[in-house]
């Protein structure tokens, strides 16, 4: 079961991201500089996870965690969530770590559009809540270590995000209410794979 939920999660993440890519840009079309701030935040993300270096942050237990991942074995603590995400990459992309430091890298810059979806949709276009909210996500060392790293909580924030803005746009926006009906698949994707994240969120 968990394979199909994250199967669907998946493919339903990445559809809500392109349409609330999509979204976004339209909710901005009345600010020209806050849609060259976006422009210019996209850059920067794309060139920040293109090209910064990555970095094992669990040293031992990094390599051990990817070994459990790739083995469909032993469900790691996270969740079975995991296991499918990133285990279902081991036949394209090879069962390594540096697979799951590659997918945390296009996790991590998928996540930037539905996180400024989710800030569109609760302050709409203004410029100081946006470019304040979305530049002090872009300056937080954490945010780009994780995008960086090993640990596997980008995929589950991704997915979990991604569902956020999912409901919030269709829930705020009637125009959009099928979204926040799609936007239960990612979140559910992504409880499997943090269960306490549904918790704090």
């Amino acid at each position: 079961y968990a394979a199909a939920l994250m199967g669907a999660g998946v493919l339903l993440a990445i559809f809500l991201v392109l349409v609330l890519g999509r979204w976004s840009w339209v909710v901005m079309a009345g600010d020209p500089v806050l849609r060259r701030c976006a422009i210019v935040g996209g850059v920067i993300v794309l060139v920040g996870h293109a090209l910064l270096p990555d970095r094992m942050v669990m040293v031992y237990t990094g390599y051990d965690l990817a070994a459990r991942l790739f083995s469909f074995g032993e469900i790691p603590r996270y969740g079975a969530g995991v296991v499918a995400l990133y285990g279902s990459l081991a036949d394209v992309l090879g069962a390594d770590h540096r697979t799951i430091l590659l997918v945390n890298r296009l996790f991590g810059t998928l996540t930037m559009v539905p996180l400024l979806a989710a800030v569109l949709a609760v302050v709409g276009a203004k410029r100081a809540p946006v470019l304040v909210t979305m530049g002090l996500v872009l300056m937080l060392p954490i945010v780009w270590r994780d995008h960086m790293s090993e640990a596997i909580i980008s995929g589950s924030a991704w997915l979990l995000l991604t569902g956020v803005a999912g409901l919030l746009v269709g829930w705020l926006h009637e125009e959009h209410r099928a979204w926040a009906w799609l936007g239960l698949a990612p979140l559910a994707a992504g409880s499997v794979c943090r269960p306490e994240a549904p918790a704090a969120l």
